[in-house]
Protein backbone atom coordinates (compact mmCIF):
# COMPACT_ATOMS: atom_id res chain seq x y z
CA UNK A 1 0.00 0.00 0.00
CA UNK A 2 1.51 3.17 -1.00
CA UNK A 3 1.74 5.57 1.90
CA UNK A 4 0.71 9.28 1.20
CA UNK A 5 3.46 11.88 2.13
CA UNK A 6 1.86 14.77 3.94
CA UNK A 7 3.61 18.61 3.86
CA UNK A 8 6.53 19.12 4.76
CA UNK A 9 7.85 21.88 6.75
CA UNK A 10 9.47 23.67 3.90
CA UNK A 11 5.70 23.93 2.35
CA UNK A 12 3.66 24.69 4.74
CA UNK A 13 5.90 27.76 5.65
CA UNK A 14 5.81 28.71 1.80
CA UNK A 15 1.97 28.49 1.88
CA UNK A 16 1.73 30.72 5.27
CA UNK A 17 3.70 32.64 3.15
CA UNK A 18 0.95 33.24 0.62
CA UNK A 19 -1.74 33.11 2.52
CA UNK A 20 0.13 36.36 5.02
CA UNK A 21 0.79 37.83 1.42
CA UNK A 22 -2.60 37.50 0.52
CA UNK A 23 -3.83 38.72 3.42
CA UNK A 24 -1.75 41.81 3.85
CA UNK A 25 -3.11 43.16 0.14
CA UNK A 26 -6.64 42.36 1.16
CA UNK A 27 -6.54 44.18 4.48
CA UNK A 28 -6.37 47.44 3.06
CA UNK A 29 -9.10 47.06 0.48
CA UNK A 30 -11.29 45.96 3.29
CA UNK A 31 -10.26 49.26 5.37
CA UNK A 32 -10.92 51.42 2.08
CA UNK A 33 -14.04 49.58 1.43
CA UNK A 34 -15.47 50.12 5.15
CA UNK A 35 -13.93 53.68 4.97
CA UNK A 36 -15.58 54.12 1.36
CA UNK A 37 -19.15 53.01 3.21
CA UNK A 38 -18.87 55.10 6.51
CA UNK A 39 -18.44 58.50 4.16
CA UNK A 40 -21.31 57.09 2.14
CA UNK A 41 -23.90 56.91 4.86
CA UNK A 42 -22.22 60.07 6.21
CA UNK A 43 -23.14 61.51 2.54
CA UNK A 44 -26.67 60.05 2.80
CA UNK A 45 -27.44 61.54 6.49
CA UNK A 46 -26.01 64.84 5.70
CA UNK A 47 -28.63 64.74 1.85
CA UNK A 48 -31.72 64.03 5.19
CA UNK A 49 -30.83 67.13 7.14
CA UNK A 50 -31.05 69.41 3.66
CA UNK A 51 -34.24 67.44 2.84
CA UNK A 52 -35.41 68.11 6.38
CA UNK A 53 -34.86 72.00 6.33
CA UNK A 54 -36.15 71.92 2.62
CA UNK A 55 -39.52 70.33 3.71
CA UNK A 56 -39.38 72.33 7.55
CA UNK A 57 -38.95 75.63 4.95
CA UNK A 58 -42.63 74.32 2.98
CA UNK A 59 -44.55 73.62 6.16
CA UNK A 60 -43.60 77.11 8.24
CA UNK A 61 -42.47 78.95 5.66
CA UNK A 62 -39.15 79.81 7.42
CA UNK A 63 -35.55 77.92 7.98
CA UNK A 64 -35.38 75.97 11.50
CA UNK A 65 -33.88 78.39 14.27
CA UNK A 66 -30.70 77.53 15.37
CA UNK A 67 -32.77 78.80 18.93
CA UNK A 68 -36.31 79.70 19.63
CA UNK A 69 -38.07 80.30 22.87
CA UNK A 70 -41.54 81.18 23.69
CA UNK A 71 -44.63 80.10 26.36
CA UNK A 72 -44.35 77.08 25.05
CA UNK A 73 -41.22 75.94 23.92
CA UNK A 74 -36.92 76.45 24.31
CA UNK A 75 -36.00 73.91 21.55
CA UNK A 76 -33.08 74.04 18.92
CA UNK A 77 -32.92 73.63 15.10
CA UNK A 78 -32.29 69.87 15.42
CA UNK A 79 -35.04 69.31 17.96
CA UNK A 80 -37.22 70.71 15.29
CA UNK A 81 -36.07 68.66 12.38
CA UNK A 82 -37.23 65.55 14.46
CA UNK A 83 -40.80 65.21 12.89
CA UNK A 84 -39.43 65.66 9.39
CA UNK A 85 -36.70 62.95 10.20
CA UNK A 86 -39.10 60.20 11.14
CA UNK A 87 -38.32 61.14 14.96
CA UNK A 88 -41.78 61.69 16.10
CA UNK A 89 -41.74 60.12 18.87
CA UNK A 90 -38.87 61.88 20.92
CA UNK A 91 -40.43 65.08 19.55
CA UNK A 92 -44.20 64.36 21.11
CA UNK A 93 -42.10 63.37 24.28
CA UNK A 94 -40.44 66.53 24.26
CA UNK A 95 -43.28 68.11 24.42
CA UNK A 96 -41.52 71.26 23.33
CA UNK A 97 -38.72 71.37 25.81
CA UNK A 98 -35.93 69.99 24.19
CA UNK A 99 -33.94 69.72 27.59
CA UNK A 100 -36.28 66.90 28.19
CA UNK A 101 -34.46 64.30 25.67
CA UNK A 102 -31.11 65.39 25.68
CA UNK A 103 -30.11 61.55 26.72
CA UNK A 104 -31.63 60.43 23.33
CA UNK A 105 -29.02 60.00 20.32
CA UNK A 106 -30.37 60.23 16.74
CA UNK A 107 -28.55 58.46 14.69
CA UNK A 108 -28.92 60.66 11.99
CA UNK A 109 -27.01 63.34 13.91
CA UNK A 110 -24.28 61.21 14.05
CA UNK A 111 -21.34 60.71 11.91
CA UNK A 112 -20.04 57.37 11.42
CA UNK A 113 -16.42 58.60 11.64
CA UNK A 114 -16.74 60.32 14.70
CA UNK A 115 -14.94 59.13 17.49
CA UNK A 116 -16.51 60.46 20.20
CA UNK A 117 -20.17 59.34 19.75
CA UNK A 118 -21.30 55.84 20.16
CA UNK A 119 -24.86 55.27 19.00
CA UNK A 120 -24.96 58.79 18.54
CA UNK A 121 -24.48 59.32 22.57
CA UNK A 122 -21.26 61.10 23.76
CA UNK A 123 -18.41 58.47 24.45
CA UNK A 124 -15.07 57.84 26.16
CA UNK A 125 -13.20 61.13 27.18
CA UNK A 126 -15.91 63.14 26.38
CA UNK A 127 -18.14 61.28 29.33
CA UNK A 128 -14.80 61.65 32.05
CA UNK A 129 -13.26 65.42 31.81
CA UNK A 130 -16.78 66.87 32.71
CA UNK A 131 -19.56 64.02 33.95
CA UNK A 132 -22.29 66.87 34.28
CA UNK A 133 -21.79 68.39 31.01
CA UNK A 134 -22.43 65.84 28.76
CA UNK A 135 -24.35 63.39 31.03
CA UNK A 136 -26.54 63.30 34.10
CA UNK A 137 -28.04 60.20 35.72
CA UNK A 138 -30.35 59.08 33.13
CA UNK A 139 -26.89 58.84 30.88
CA UNK A 140 -25.07 60.49 28.11
CA UNK A 141 -26.75 63.33 26.08
CA UNK A 142 -27.16 63.12 22.66
CA UNK A 143 -24.34 64.50 20.19
CA UNK A 144 -23.87 65.78 16.59
CA UNK A 145 -21.39 65.42 14.51
CA UNK A 146 -23.39 68.28 12.14
CA UNK A 147 -23.61 71.97 13.05
CA UNK A 148 -26.28 73.93 11.75
CA UNK A 149 -24.81 77.58 10.07
CA UNK A 150 -26.54 80.07 12.85
CA UNK A 151 -26.44 82.51 9.63
CA UNK A 152 -28.89 80.76 7.98
CA UNK A 153 -30.78 79.67 10.57
CA UNK A 154 -31.49 82.96 12.19
CA UNK A 155 -33.55 84.19 14.25
CA UNK A 156 -35.02 87.43 16.12
CA UNK A 157 -34.21 88.70 19.55
CA UNK A 158 -36.58 90.61 21.70
CA UNK A 159 -35.78 91.42 25.03
CA UNK A 160 -32.69 88.98 25.06
CA UNK A 161 -34.81 86.17 23.84
CA UNK A 162 -34.77 84.43 20.21
CA UNK A 163 -38.52 84.75 19.96
CA UNK A 164 -39.01 84.24 15.98
CA UNK A 165 -37.10 82.93 13.43
CA UNK A 166 -36.41 85.04 10.41
CA UNK A 167 -34.11 82.88 7.84
CA UNK A 168 -35.14 81.34 4.76
CA UNK A 169 -33.99 80.34 1.35
CA UNK A 170 -35.05 83.49 -0.07
CA UNK A 171 -32.88 85.34 1.84
CA UNK A 172 -29.76 83.56 1.01
CA UNK A 173 -28.31 86.40 -1.88
CA UNK A 174 -25.18 84.28 -2.64
CA UNK A 175 -26.52 81.51 -4.03
CA UNK A 176 -28.07 78.40 -2.71
CA UNK A 177 -25.52 76.01 -4.25
CA UNK A 178 -22.65 78.41 -3.19
CA UNK A 179 -24.32 78.34 0.79
CA UNK A 180 -22.80 75.59 3.33
CA UNK A 181 -25.95 74.91 5.40
CA UNK A 182 -24.47 72.12 7.38
CA UNK A 183 -20.81 71.57 8.18
CA UNK A 184 -19.04 68.65 10.12
CA UNK A 185 -17.75 69.10 14.06
CA UNK A 186 -16.32 66.80 16.09
CA UNK A 187 -18.71 66.14 18.57
CA UNK A 188 -16.61 66.27 21.49
CA UNK A 189 -13.79 68.87 20.73
CA UNK A 190 -10.48 68.61 23.34
CA UNK A 191 -7.57 70.56 22.50
CA UNK A 192 -5.24 69.82 25.03
CA UNK A 193 -2.83 68.76 22.39
CA UNK A 194 -3.46 71.06 19.70
CA UNK A 195 -0.78 71.54 17.76
CA UNK A 196 0.87 69.70 20.19
CA UNK A 197 1.38 68.25 23.30
CA UNK A 198 4.03 70.40 24.30
CA UNK A 199 3.20 74.50 24.19
CA UNK A 200 1.94 76.08 22.97
CA UNK A 201 -1.63 74.48 22.98
CA UNK A 202 -4.79 75.26 23.25
CA UNK A 203 -4.73 74.18 27.10
CA UNK A 204 -6.27 71.70 29.26
CA UNK A 205 -9.71 73.90 29.76
CA UNK A 206 -10.32 74.26 26.21
CA UNK A 207 -13.37 71.92 25.77
CA UNK A 208 -16.69 72.03 23.88
CA UNK A 209 -19.39 69.13 23.24
CA UNK A 210 -22.13 69.27 20.00
CA UNK A 211 -25.07 68.80 21.75
CA UNK A 212 -28.01 68.94 19.87
CA UNK A 213 -30.81 69.57 22.34
CA UNK A 214 -28.96 72.06 23.99
CA UNK A 215 -31.00 75.18 23.75
CA UNK A 216 -30.80 78.06 25.99
CA UNK A 217 -30.29 78.10 29.91
CA UNK A 218 -32.46 79.20 32.23
CA UNK A 219 -33.37 78.07 36.15
CA UNK A 220 -35.81 75.87 34.89
CA UNK A 221 -33.37 73.52 33.35
CA UNK A 222 -29.62 71.92 34.59
CA UNK A 223 -27.45 72.48 31.83
CA UNK A 224 -23.87 72.18 34.01
CA UNK A 225 -21.92 74.59 32.13
CA UNK A 226 -20.33 77.87 32.58
CA UNK A 227 -22.95 79.69 30.36
CA UNK A 228 -24.56 82.30 32.28
CA UNK A 229 -28.50 81.75 32.88
CA UNK A 230 -30.98 83.69 30.89
CA UNK A 231 -34.39 84.92 32.52
CA UNK A 232 -37.33 83.04 32.32
CA UNK A 233 -39.62 84.12 28.91
CA UNK A 234 -41.03 86.54 28.75
CA UNK A 235 -39.29 88.45 31.53
CA UNK A 236 -36.55 90.76 29.76
CA UNK A 237 -32.98 90.20 30.25
CA UNK A 238 -31.57 92.81 32.08
CA UNK A 239 -27.96 92.56 29.82
CA UNK A 240 -26.93 95.40 27.53
CA UNK A 241 -27.53 95.11 24.07
CA UNK A 242 -24.27 93.60 23.06
CA UNK A 243 -25.18 90.55 24.84
CA UNK A 244 -28.83 89.98 23.48
CA UNK A 245 -27.77 86.35 22.98
CA UNK A 246 -26.60 85.62 26.31
CA UNK A 247 -27.79 82.63 28.11
CA UNK A 248 -28.79 81.33 24.51
CA UNK A 249 -25.74 81.29 22.41
CA UNK A 250 -22.73 78.66 24.10
CA UNK A 251 -20.23 76.29 23.55
CA UNK A 252 -22.54 72.86 23.31
CA UNK A 253 -25.14 74.52 21.17
CA UNK A 254 -24.99 72.45 18.02
CA UNK A 255 -24.23 74.74 15.65
CA UNK A 256 -21.43 77.33 14.07
CA UNK A 257 -21.25 80.94 13.59
CA UNK A 258 -23.42 81.71 16.45
CA UNK A 259 -24.50 84.94 17.23
CA UNK A 260 -21.64 86.01 19.90
CA UNK A 261 -22.24 86.25 23.31
CA UNK A 262 -20.93 90.09 23.88
CA UNK A 263 -20.67 91.92 20.22
CA UNK A 264 -17.94 93.82 22.25
CA UNK A 265 -16.10 90.95 23.15
CA UNK A 266 -15.74 88.10 19.96
CA UNK A 267 -13.24 86.73 21.61
CA UNK A 268 -16.10 85.45 24.66
CA UNK A 269 -17.12 83.22 21.71
CA UNK A 270 -18.44 80.75 20.89
CA UNK A 271 -17.26 78.35 18.31
CA UNK A 272 -16.33 77.07 15.97
CA UNK A 273 -16.93 79.61 13.45
CA UNK A 274 -16.03 80.20 9.89
CA UNK A 275 -13.59 83.25 10.74
CA UNK A 276 -10.23 82.67 10.63
CA UNK A 277 -9.42 85.47 12.89
CA UNK A 278 -11.70 83.96 15.64
CA UNK A 279 -9.40 83.75 18.83
CA UNK A 280 -6.21 84.20 16.37
CA UNK A 281 -3.21 83.22 19.03
CA UNK A 282 -5.13 81.72 22.07
CA UNK A 283 -3.08 80.84 24.45
CA UNK A 284 -0.12 81.20 21.65
CA UNK A 285 -1.97 79.54 19.09
CA UNK A 286 -2.30 80.68 15.61
CA UNK A 287 -6.08 79.92 14.27
CA UNK A 288 -4.62 78.75 10.51
CA UNK A 289 -8.44 78.94 9.66
CA UNK A 290 -10.88 76.67 7.28
CA UNK A 291 -11.10 73.17 8.02
CA UNK A 292 -9.15 71.23 10.72
CA UNK A 293 -7.90 68.13 8.95
CA UNK A 294 -7.16 64.62 10.81
CA UNK A 295 -8.07 65.77 13.99
CA UNK A 296 -8.14 62.99 16.69
CA UNK A 297 -9.85 63.14 20.22
CA UNK A 298 -7.81 65.37 22.28
CA UNK A 299 -6.17 67.32 19.10
CA UNK A 300 -8.94 69.39 18.09
CA UNK A 301 -9.08 72.58 17.43
CA UNK A 302 -12.30 73.99 19.09
CA UNK A 303 -12.36 76.99 17.31
CA UNK A 304 -12.80 75.67 13.79
CA UNK A 305 -14.55 72.96 11.97
CA UNK A 306 -13.35 69.56 11.48
CA UNK A 307 -13.17 67.38 8.36
CA UNK A 308 -14.15 63.80 9.85
CA UNK A 309 -13.02 61.72 6.99
CA UNK A 310 -9.58 62.08 6.66
CA UNK A 311 -8.70 65.24 5.01
CA UNK A 312 -12.36 65.69 3.92
CA UNK A 313 -15.45 67.16 5.48
CA UNK A 314 -19.30 66.73 4.04
CA UNK A 315 -21.53 69.58 3.56
CA UNK A 316 -24.72 69.90 3.23
CA UNK A 317 -25.07 73.16 1.18
CA UNK A 318 -28.47 74.91 1.17
CA UNK A 319 -30.17 73.94 -2.01
CA UNK A 320 -30.11 70.15 -0.66
CA UNK A 321 -26.94 68.69 -2.22
CA UNK A 322 -24.11 66.81 -0.22
CA UNK A 323 -20.70 68.51 -1.57
CA UNK A 324 -17.60 67.27 -0.31
CA UNK A 325 -14.84 70.16 0.81
CA UNK A 326 -11.07 69.31 1.05
CA UNK A 327 -9.80 70.43 4.73
CA UNK A 328 -6.68 72.51 2.18
CA UNK A 329 -9.94 74.89 1.10
CA UNK A 330 -8.27 78.85 1.14
CA UNK A 331 -9.81 79.89 4.85
CA UNK A 332 -11.10 83.38 3.01
CA UNK A 333 -13.27 80.85 0.27
CA UNK A 334 -14.53 79.02 3.08
CA UNK A 335 -15.85 82.02 5.12
CA UNK A 336 -17.42 83.16 2.29
CA UNK A 337 -19.46 80.03 1.59
CA UNK A 338 -20.27 79.71 5.18
CA UNK A 339 -21.94 83.56 4.97
CA UNK A 340 -25.05 83.85 3.04
CA UNK A 341 -24.88 87.46 2.50
CA UNK A 342 -21.68 88.85 2.26
CA UNK A 343 -22.18 89.00 -1.53
CA UNK A 344 -18.44 86.97 -2.10
CA UNK A 345 -19.86 84.19 -4.49
CA UNK A 346 -17.45 81.76 -4.86
CA UNK A 347 -17.58 78.26 -6.49
CA UNK A 348 -16.87 75.19 -4.41
CA UNK A 349 -16.58 73.10 -7.87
Amino acid sequence: MRIRKGFTVVELLVVIAIIGTLIGLLLPAVQAARSAARKMQCSNQAKQLGLACHNFESARKVLPPWVLVNAREMVTGHFLLLPFLEQDPIFREADGYSFAVRTKGINAYACPDDPTLSSAKFTGVALTISPGRASSSDGGFGGTSYALNAKLASVSFRAGHPIKADGSMNKIRDGLSQTVLFAERMAFSYGDQYPSSSQPNLAAGSFTWSIWSRAGKNSLNDWQDGASSAPIFPAPSTLTNNQQAEGYSWWDSPVFDAPYRDVGVPGRGPGPRSDPSFRDGFNGVKNPGGIQAGARVGSTDYRRLQALHGNVMITTLADGSVHSIAASIDPIVFQHVCDPVDGNVVSLE
